[in-house]
């Protein structure tokens, strides 16, 4: 079973080939590398008044951002036109092909089609149902992750911040609303 999942992931692209480990009597086992460079994540933050992009390698660093200011209200069309600019521009000069897309919104987004749920504010009202998923999966050739911003928020601290390392954790994104 290890034989056959190592050959799938370096089949992938995914694991190369690493230095000889020490001998315990035996052939000498050969280790594996995680190849973080063998895709892409292109990532996305959209707030009531900011946008942000970034893209990072298959480990999660991050090698590029870009932060401007963009209010939601004019619409999901010229935001995802925004977004669709930003994102290509971040990919201009890559080689390495977009493993999948992640995108945290203000607001909550229902399961498991991915659309935002209707806003309380009015000047959301525009992107209840909005498409957001479908257009940046086919534009982009990749998988797209759509969450709120305090699920990503939640799930980078647990991951990758305070909560490493814990099986459990209460996050609370204190803001103008709890």
């Amino acid at each position: 079973v290890v034989t056959d999942r190592l050959s799938t992931l370096m089949s992938l692209g995914l694991l190369k080939d690493g230095a000889l480990g020490q001998t315990s009597g035996g052939r000498a086992p050969r280790h594996v590398e995680f190849r973080a460079d063998a895709g892409l994540i292109l990532l996305a933050v959209l707030d009531h008044f900011a946008i942000a992009v970034g893209l990072a390698d298959l480990s999660g660093r991050l090698l590029a951002e870009h932060h401007e200011a963009i209010e939601l209200a004019v619409g999901p069309e010229a935001i995802l036109e925004r977004l669709s600019t930003l994102l290509a521009w971040l990919l201009e000069d890559q080689q390495t092909p977009v493993w999948g897309i992640g995108v945290a919104v203000p607001v909550p987004v229902s399961r498991p089609t991915g659309h935002l749920f209707m806003a309380p504010a009015l000047r959301l009202q525009a992107w209840h149902d909005f498409p957001l998923v479908e257009h940046l999966a086919v534009r982009f050739g990749a998988p797209v992750y759509l969450r709120s911003n305090t699920q990503m928020m939640t799930m980078g601290e647990f991951r990758s911040g305070a909560g490493t390392g814990l099986s459990d954790m209460l996050f609370v994104k204190l803001d103008r609303n709890i």
